[in-house]
């Protein structure tokens, strides 16, 4: 048996740890992150951010639906079943959000759900009296299912593509609101934690889906767990 070098093995190892180090770090993200799915953030070395999709949805996006206004929303993993109401902009020009703790909000100035582009809609994660409709909505992972049911009488499945966590102060206006090439769903809450001072919580959820053309889990009409 050929005994080998350690001073060679400890020299390598000494001028190549830090790269050894990464392309550990790296397996073992990519691993984590393949199990769950996501949209990975970053910051380069100039200071900018950016974000990419490190693991692509393996289900293709769905064929876009006319304009139909929402009015029911079922997410079944996390047990929600709710109705909308209409959301425009407040005195601030930022969106609204829902009076109650209860029902999901839909920005009437943009897409609806089915449509080409993204639909926003945005619900409370708890209340002075506790919980409230999306207090779960970050147990969701990639490929859950999402209903909304239309006026006209169709229901939009989507699929869930990504989730993505903000501080409050560096919300991604154009990321969240801009333009796609398919008919998107933003689903938006509260994160992190609350500032008794602010009334605000520090962090903003953002869950990303699509439109698909299926129905999943034979639930498209049905109530959860009817």
């Amino acid at each position: 048996m050929q005994i080998p070098d350690f001073k060679k093995v400890t020299d390598f190892l000494h001028k190549n740890l830090s790269a050894i180090g990464v392309i550990l770090f790296a397996i073992g993200i990519s691993m984590f992150l393949a199990s769950r799915g996501t949209v990975v953030s970053y910051v380069a070395s100039d200071g900018t951010k950016g974000f990419f999709e490190l693991f692509a949805p393996t289900f293709e996006f769905g064929t876009p639906l006319e304009a139909s206004a929402p009015i029911r929303l079922r997410i079944p993993d996390i047990y929600i079943d709710t109705h909308f109401v209409e959301l425009g902009l407040d005195a601030n020009g930022e969106v609204e959000t829902p009076k109650g703790f209860e029902e999901v909000g839909w920005y009437i100035h943009g897409p609806t759900p089915g449509e080409i582009g993204p639909a926003i809609v945005l619900g409370h994660v708890d209340s002075y009296m506790g919980p409230a409709v999306f207090l779960f909505l970050g147990q969701l992972t990639q490929g859950d299912y999402i209903y909304v049911d239309r006026e006209d009488g169709s229901t939009a499945t989507f699929r869930v593509t990504a989730l993505e966590r903000y501080n409050r102060s560096e919300f991604p206006t154009e990321k969240v609101y801009g333009d796609i090439d398919h008919a998107g769903l933003r689903l938006i809450t509260c994160s992190g934690t609350f500032d008794h001072t602010s009334q605000e919580y520090d962090r903003v959820l953002v869950v990303y889906a699509a439109l698909v053309d299926e129905e999943g889990a034979g639930l498209a009409q049905g109530s959860i767990g009817g």
